[in-house]
């Protein structure tokens, strides 16, 4: 009888053992995944809407060549990890000790997306912090205005063209019509001259007649 009391007693002592251990572990998890969406919380509320105009500087520099991190960073001090992640078509992994059962709810209306990854790090985690080497190329959406963006660049040199022409054509014009209107007073002159010499050769015939 005595052993069968040890038995179920070691049973009884194992089975709460399990169960501590599976409530411990369960607690430590919860407790994790709190820490990481706060983390995550904290991560999202750096992130800030980029203009139109700085979008735009960000795709032409990437078109030029001009692809790292650093060098949009040259080009907009304040830009953070969070903004430019959320403008990446490229979705992050779930790294160590994250987790994939947090909020992700977004806007109603996404962010829409303009780049991605020349190559993607193995390191892209949730919570990245991107580094002055990381490479970026234009997705879709991106290639699609710099598309617009080169027509009205097209558009724009075409009609600095067409002004300088007409500027020209009109400075033309306008040394074409004073060139006329000389011409036309120096006809005068030389119609007014020929007058004064005939009248003049007339005068020296007439003097002549009357003393010779």
């Amino acid at each position: 009888m005595a052993k069968i009391d040890d038995y179920w007693e070691n049973v009884s002592s194992g089975v709460q053992d399990v169960y501590t251990s599976s409530f411990i572990q369960e607690a430590v998890s919860q407790q994790q995944q709190v820490g990481f969406q706060k983390a995550m919380d904290a991560y999202n509320k750096k992130k800030f809407n980029l203009t139109h105009k700085e979008i735009d500087s960000f795709i032409l520099a990437i078109a030029s060549g001009k692809n790292t991190y650093q060098d949009l960073q040259r080009i907009m001090p304040e830009l953070n990890s969070p903004t430019m992640c959320s403008y990446l078509s490229d979705d992050p992994k779930i790294g160590p000790n994250q987790f994939k059962n947090y909020n992700l709810i977004g806007p109603l209306n996404p962010t829409p997306t303009y780049f991605q990854f020349e190559e993607i790090p193995d390191d892209f985690f949730y919570l990245y912090e991107f580094k002055p080497t990381d490479t970026f190329i234009l997705n879709i959406t991106g290639e699609n205005r710099l598309y617009e963006l080169q027509k009205e660049q097209y558009m724009e040199k075409l009609t600095l063209q067409n002004t300088q022409i007409a500027k020209e054509s009109l400075t033309v014009a306008k040394e074409s019509a004073t060139y006329a209107k000389k011409a036309y007073y120096a006809a005068i002159i030389i119609g007014i001259i020929g007058i004064l010499l005939g009248i003049q050769e007339k005068l020296i015939s007439l003097i002549q007649s009357i003393f010779y």
